[in-house]
């Protein structure tokens, strides 16, 4: 919603959730709460906007009605490609600026999520001319802004298409993927509550009394079809290759900066679908070795290739949005201003 009005430009803020077992866009329910109680007194008007992914939660549905029952959009499954999320969102800004006016946007997301954003990013980059003149009529995405992200490896990587889908398929019609939805939420979630604990969080009180419901609610509806994006995710469909997407924004004005949890902890959720077991040595290792042995990071990256690259640490350990989220939100406006 709008955060404020009368300001001197409007700047769209599109807040990309993680994908997993029940997330959806409430996982940003804080965030929006903070930005709404900080933004009072900002400089420039605040249009935010917090879908759900497609597959995820209200919108594993791939069948959109508007209220007069016209189907809108009808999306194939499995989404097996980051422009299977990015079309979606990018489709959805477009929406957007045709209701209301937009000078720029501002794209927001976590980990395994973030090749989303560079993605419509870099798309919107290509279609920009040099007087900074979209021929679509598409507002410029002016910020990135990415957090808890995953090694450099997984941005300029390909995964093999062949081992995704072979993947996907294992968990979509098979009894692992059964095994492992069913396990998540027996016993009203309790998997998912210590799996999160565990894995995304530094401390459980972070998550909040509502974590684990809002997972199990989310994930079950539909019939649990939201399970296929997360299968999609788990197979490695968002390792498509960002190499393409970084070229374009580097030599482009787009800001890339991070937001980064203060919790030590290295170790956190991956997928194994895709990783070879030498691969998952050498990361285990890497954790341990020498700093100036360890491996080039995506801020390193960005700066070495002439970009800022700001950093923020806020609390948090990987859902940093959700578990600081006056952190977050105090960084994110710092970096959109």
């Amino acid at each position: 919603g709008n955060l404020d009005v009368g300001k001197v430009s409007t700047i769209g803020v599109m807040l990309i959730h993680p994908i997993g077992v029940g997330i959806g866009r409430w996982y940003h329910h804080r965030l929006l709460h903070e930005l709404q109680t900080r933004y009072q007194a900002g400089s420039n008007e605040l249009v935010v906007v917090s879908p759900d992914l497609l597959g995820s939660s209200t919108a594993c549905n791939p069948v959109m009605t508007s209220s007069s029952g016209e189907v809108l959009t009808k999306r194939k499954t499995p989404l097996l490609n980051i422009t299977d999320w990015s079309d979606q969102l990018s489709d959805l800004m477009t929406t957007i600026e045709e209701q209301t006016t937009i000078d720029k946007w501002c794209v927001v997301t976590n980990g395994g999520c973030s090749p989303i954003a560079l993605q419509i990013a870099a798309d919107r980059m290509r279609r920009t001319d040099s007087n900074g003149t979209n021929g679509n009529g598409q507002s410029p995405v002016s910020n990135v802004v990415l957090s808890s992200v995953p090694r450099l490896s997984f941005f300029l990587s390909t995964s093999d298409p062949v081992k995704v889908r072979k993947s996907y398929r294992t968990l979509a019609r098979g009894i692992v993927g059964k095994a492992f939805w069913w396990y998540s939420l027996r016993n009203d979630g309790a998997f998912i509550l210590k799996f999160s604990e565990r894995n995304l969080c530094a401390k459980p009180e972070n998550l909040g009394p509502d974590w684990k419901r809002n997972c199990v609610d989310s994930a079950r509806l539909f019939g649990g079809r939201s399970r296929y994006s997360t299968f999609s995710f788990l197979a490695g469909a968002l390792q498509d290759g960002c190499a393409d997407a970084l070229a374009t924004l580097v030599d482009s004005g787009v800001e890339i900066d991070l937001i980064r949890g203060g919790d030590p902890k290295v170790n956190r959720a991956k997928s194994w679908f895709w990783e070879t077991p030498k691969q998952n040595q050498t990361a285990t290792r890497s954790s341990t070795d020498d700093p100036k042995d360890q491996p080039e990071t995506l801020r390193q990256f960005l700066q070495r290739n002439g970009k800022r690259a700001r950093e923020t640490t806020i609390g948090g350990r990987i859902s940093v949005a959700h578990e600081d989220a006056a952190g977050y939100a105090r960084a994110l406006l710092a970096f959109i201003g």
